[in-house]
């Protein structure tokens, strides 16, 4: 049982350092067994076909993400009750993430394996992302239609597949990853900083801009929640964390 567990992690390893730096082309069997170094009825045996393993690649970096962020908006809605904000539900879709990355000591690669997750518009990882993410994304779909007031929820909704569709897409633009590099390296650009602007994109009135200070201070009172649940501690993660070297590197990375 050991042997078939480590042979299963080892190609599901293999699965996701080609997906990572190749794309879904490098999902071939001959690929993954030459990086695994296992046969192919080793791939037949656990996963049976391509599909089957892309799957449940995404399932095994996906499923935890998707958990940690249902638990944060929960913990948000708690806290603030009726007083949620968008702020607090962008914050715990993207805190997570951001999260994993920083605590992994492969943040580079988890970043990259990520961000091409979420832009690839091949069949074969959309469908498997959609099946995926669709119970979580209707919970989080009725937070922004519950906190954006007097809005249509089907303007609501169209801003937020706007931003959280085109953002991944436009960052695997080689030209949008030179100005990310510059942008993430400054010194004193923060999580609350990054964030914040996310959150612009959606709360705003037709025509108006958003007051971004007040969106910050909003995107900051998520401290107070993080706080209270034991990964947060455990990650040592603050909406203050300056990003640095680590937005610089992962920029590159993605590239």
């Amino acid at each position: 049982m050991r042997d078939s567990l480590s042979t299963r992690r080892k190609v599901l390893d293999a699965a996701e350092d080609a997906y990572a730096t190749i794309g879904v082309e490098g999902l071939t069997l001959r690929l993954v067994t030459e990086r695994a170094l296992v046969n192919l009825a080793s791939i037949n045996y656990h996963f049976g076909t391509k599909r089957a393993l892309a799957e449940e690649m995404l399932r095994r970096r996906l499923d935890p993400l998707h958990r940690d962020r249902l638990a944060l908006l929960e913990a948000a809605e708690q806290a603030f009750g009726p007083e949620l904000r968008v702020a607090h539900v962008v914050t715990a879709i993207l805190l997570p993430g951001i999260g994993r990355m920083l605590a992994s000591e492969s943040r580079t690669h988890l970043a990259a394996f990520l961000t091409r997750c979420a832009a690839d518009p091949t069949p074969l990882i959309r469908d498997a992302m959609t099946l995926q993410f669709q119970a979580y994304g209707e919970r989080f779909d009725a937070a922004f239609v519950r906190c954006m007031h007097g809005i249509p929820p089907t303007h609501v909704l169209w801003r937020v597949r706007l931003l959280f569709n085109a953002v991944p897409g436009t960052v695997m633009n080689p030209n949008t990853i030179v100005l990310l590099q510059n942008l993430l390296a400054q010194p004193t650009l923060t999580l609350a900083d990054v964030v914040t602007q996310f959150v612009g994109v959606i709360d705003c009135k037709d025509g108006e801009a958003s007051d971004k200070e007040a969106l910050r201070e909003q995107v900051m009172a998520m401290e107070r929640v993080m706080s209270s649940m034991p990964v947060y501690r455990q990650w040592n993660l603050s909406l203050e964390h300056p990003l640095g070297s680590f937005g610089s590197s992962t920029a590159q990375q993605v590239g």
